[in-house]
């Protein structure tokens, strides 16, 4: 038996023994059904209680990467929980009702945000006091454009770029996803043609696809390809352009001043209106702030949606949306039938949040997040493997080619057998056609399970090369 563990004093020792396994396992060096050492053999080699090894094996039986068979012993599981996946739809699979469904170990696919860094203690006390307050008041319905407070305080976190912003014209909503369900149910009318980006948001597709014609434009580091966008203007009435300006999914691309304002003008000329999402703007890295296309908007032609899914906790399901002044009515009215309005507790919560501690948070969590950006973006150039295009200045997306030309939805086949679950680029693009790119998110993982991965990754990756397994993109 040859067991290589060496204990240190800052990690509880079955900790230590649990991590040990779990990446010896990850790795494939203990393969399926394999028995691992018994527990008295651990604990004499090691020097220690038994019940320490114990624990260790307990809390691998619990998170799924091992099994036990009375009176034989521990043994490697399968975590590999989902072989349904197919080469057209990859990760099809793994949504139910429209959410995605991470059975993987370590979660590069995920953009949901890390809760180490929710502010639950802070929010705790907030609602204490407002029970103490406001008591069967947090109950009530509240008015179908959102608490009044709320929107006040947004609005006046706002001014600092949107200039004579007010209250008057924000409407809160459940996260972005209904800032576009509303549009939807509201504004957009059915057989509207809408422009996408090419790649673009995943669940603007299939938002849009339902009910709109699309028409896409490639994205470039700094917006749309403006020449493509201006020859389908001429050739084609277009009603609605959507666009994530800054740090865009999958790409992490942020758009120019140069061709917001390009863009501005062609909504004028051409007679759309641009929904812009920019649910990413606070999670800059590099000091300097982010500005918006409604910020420039004199022209009253953007939807502007933001969310604090991202900054704060998703939980609260909580955002907003600012419409052009004339759609204001039929945006409350949507929302009135939609749900009648989003929740008291919520909104009354994030706005003493708001008021008392949110620029703090916001500088905590860029720090928290930044730092997971400087290690991936340091694995990446590291990579033999992985080519980094474009290099983001925040958010929480690497969008990665894979050299050699191989296939992602292959890849993302061969990630998830060994517990590293990615994106795909072919989810990206409305018509699905074949990509060696990936998305890579760091929002949900921690920097130990970063480090892990990538090393799985790697190792995948040399395996299929050097290995002689045909899984290559083709070339035509």
């Amino acid at each position: 038996m040859n067991i290589k563990i060496i204990l240190n004093k800052d990690t509880d020792i079955y900790k230590q023994i649990y991590s040990h396994f779990k990446e010896e396992i990850l790795t494939k060096r203990f393969k399926v059904d394999e028995k691992l050492p018994s527990i008295r053999q651990i604990a004499n080699k090691l020097k220690i209680n038994n019940i320490t090894v114990l624990k260790a094996y307990s809390l691998l039986e619990a998170d799924g990467y091992i099994y036990k068979v009375k009176g034989s012993g521990s043994f490697v599981k399968n975590i590999n929980l989902n072989n349904t996946c197919t080469l057209q739809k990859p990760i099809l699979e793994n949504f139910k009702n429209g959410q995605i469904k991470i059975n993987s170990n370590i979660n590069f696919a995920s953009a949901t945000p890390n809760k180490e860094i929710f502010p639950t203690e802070i929010f705790q006390n907030i609602i204490s006091n407002l029970f103490l307050e406001d008591g069967s008041d947090l109950f009530i319905y509240e008015d179908s454009q959102g608490n009044l407070d709320l929107r006040k305080n947004i609005a006046n976190l706002l001014k600092k770029e949107i200039k004579n912003i007010s209250h008057k014209e924000i409407q809160i909503i459940n996260g972005a996803q209904q800032g576009l369900d509303l549009l939807k149910k509201g504004i957009i009318k059915n057989n509207s043609t809408i422009i996408l980006g090419s790649p673009t948001y995943s669940s603007a597709i299939t938002t849009f696809s339902n009910f709109c014609k699309i028409k896409t434009v490639p994205v470039q580091a700094d917006g749309f390809d403006m020449e493509t966008l201006e020859d389908i203007l001429k050739s084609k009435k277009i009603d609605y352009v959507y666009v994530m300006t800054n740090f865009q999914s999958p790409t992490g691309y942020k758009w120019s001043d140069d061709k917001k304002i390009k863009l501005l003008n062609l909504a004028e000329e051409y007679s759309f209106y641009i929904i812009e999402d920019d649910c990413l703007s606070e999670l800059y890295y590099h000091d300097i702030p982010t500005s918006s296309i409604k910020s420039m908007d004199f022209m009253d032609k953007v939807f502007y949606i933001n969310t604090f899914s991202k900054v704060i906790m998703p939980g609260l399901r909580l955002g907003y949306l600012i419409p052009p002044k004339k759609f204001i009515s039929s945006i409350i009215n949507s929302k009135f039938i939609s749900d009648i309005s989003s929740c008291s507790l919520s909104q009354r919560s994030l706005n003493v949040f708001l008021e008392n501690h949110y620029e703090e948070h916001l500088l905590k969590i860029r720090s928290f997040y930044k730092q997971k950006y400087e290690l991936v973006k340091s694995l990446i150039f590291k990579s033999k493997f992985l080519k980094l295009d474009y290099l983001p200045e925040g958010g929480f997306y690497f969008w990665v080619s894979v050299l050699n030309d191989l296939n992602c939805d292959l890849l993302y086949m061969k990630f998830k057998e060994r517990g590293v679950n990615v994106l795909p680029g072919n989810v990206f693009f409305y018509k699905k056609t074949s990509s060696n790119k990936i998305r890579i998110s760091f929002a949900a993982v921690s920097e130990d399970e970063i480090i892990l991965g990538f090393r799985i990754i790697e190792e995948t990756i040399h395996e299929i090369i050097h290995g002689g397994e045909n899984i290559y993109t083709p070339l035509i």
